[in-house]
């Protein structure tokens, strides 16, 4: 392995961030009190694209307690030293790597293979193949984009962090983090994943149709209540936003193929939410269009839904919601909330739907934390994706939804 410049930064922004690293252990992974977990960084993991003219750099950490976990830094002055960071193995690139390494139909035989960070929900694999071909796969399971060219990611840093912001968050790293730590909520939320509406055998139906990630990430911040109501004995006084039933509480696999039978509720629950929100068939929810949308579903979900599940009108969201503003409108009051957001790009947005809007995310955060800036959330993409602390920044159209009440 080159030791750069660039790297040995990023190398030195991870060392600092390991002090520091256990008090951000998910509370229900610890297993030893988190002042216990004293981290070091054991490796070099990956590099992964973020512009034409910087790249990010993935760090192994592992404690001394035996728990691993990773951490994705920057070496530029123009972004803040810490992108994200997670615990359990493996590592991001390792996990993606795993996943395209199934899916992807493509040789063995790769000259170049390189990962780009669209942003914190989004993360894409480039591969040169044999006999000149070029694929792009924008998430794990999608269908590859033919390229003729590589990628070029243009970007102006200061669309997603101010001057101000990366300056001092430059200058923080090196002092000692503050004796409050972050907020992370016993509503963590189970993993579920999307999933196809018809299936033969081991290959998609030709006209089948994606649940969509506004459905799952909707129920998914409704197990958190559910879990949390079960765990309490059934005393949370939120537990009216929904009538838990045992299936909610297991994780989706991270494949596409099994249908989720342990999960039959939540599965029908969540192509009721792709049927009113207006989803269409490729998964793409809008924030408010004339079929549905999170927005009109908002307003009305419980003339939808009250009647089967106990859904009780009491939630409340925000396009381009500031960091600031989530963190004391949701998780700071003990709720979870609903997060959507895509990558936005200088003068290029690379992805469409067959819908044609942009490519995004929906997913659950259950913690924040205003050192690092970032919140704590639940993919969506299955079991096998452990949580991650994420820069909400690296989003643009950020989109949150959360509980109003209480």
């Amino acid at each position: 392995m080159t030791i750069t410049a660039n790297l040995q930064v990023a190398f030195s922004a991870a060392t600092q961030f390991a002090r520091s690293a256990g008090r951000f252990i998910p509370v229900d992974l610890a297993r030893q009190p988190i002042q216990h977990h004293a981290f070091n960084v054991v490796g070099h993991t990956g590099e992964l694209i973020w512009s034409d003219d910087d790249s990010l750099y993935e760090f192994q950490l592992e404690s001394d307690l035996g728990m691993r976990g990773h951490v994705i830094c920057s070496s530029s002055a123009n972004i803040p030293p810490i992108i994200e960071f997670g615990f359990n193995s493996p590592t991001l690139t390792q996990s993606l790597t795993s996943i395209y390494s199934r899916y992807a139909p493509v040789t063995p035989e790769r000259s170049r293979a390189r990962f780009i960070y669209l942003s914190a929900l989004e993360v894409a694999l480039e591969i040169d193949a044999e006999h000149g071909r070029r694929y792009l796969f924008p998430r794990p399971w999608s269908q590859p984009i033919i390229l003729d060219s590589p990628l070029s990611i243009r970007r102006l840093p200061s669309l997603y962090w101010s001057p101000e912001l990366s300056e001092s968050a430059w200058r923080s790293l090196s002092e000692a983090a503050p004796a409050a730590g972050p907020i992370q909520l016993h509503r963590r939320p189970v993993a579920y994943n999307q999933n196809y509406s018809l299936y033969n055998g081991n290959s998609k139906a030709p006209n089948s149709c994606i649940a969509g990630c506004g459905p799952v990430a909707w129920a998914m911040l409704e197990s958190a209540y559910a879990v949390f109501s079960r765990e309490t004995g059934g005393h949370d006084k939120y537990a009216a936003i929904h009538r838990d039933k045992w299936d909610w509480i297991y994780a989706w696999p991270s494949w596409m193929e099994p249908n989720p039978s342990k999960s039959a509720d939540a599965n029908e629950r969540i192509w009721a939410f792709h049927s009113v929100m207006g989803t269409s068939c490729a998964g793409a929810t809008s924030w408010s269009n004339n079929h549905g949308g999170l927005r009109n579903f908002l307003h009305h979900p419980a003339r939808h839904f009250n009647s089967k599940w106990g859904f009780d009108n009491i939630f409340a969201g925000l396009p381009n919601i500031p960091f600031s503003e989530l963190h004391s409108r949701s998780i700071a009051r003990g709720h979870p909330c609903l997060l959507c957001g895509t990558g936005q790009f200088a003068g290029l947005i690379p992805f469409k739907l067959s819908t044609g809007s942009d490519i995004g995310h929906c997913v659950v955060a259950y913690g924040s934390d205003a050192f690092y800036r970032k919140l704590l959330i639940t993919m969506g993409w299955g079991s096998f994706f452990s949580d991650r602390w994420v820069d909400p920044h690296t989003l643009s159209s950020r989109l949150a939804v959360w509980c109003a009440r209480g």
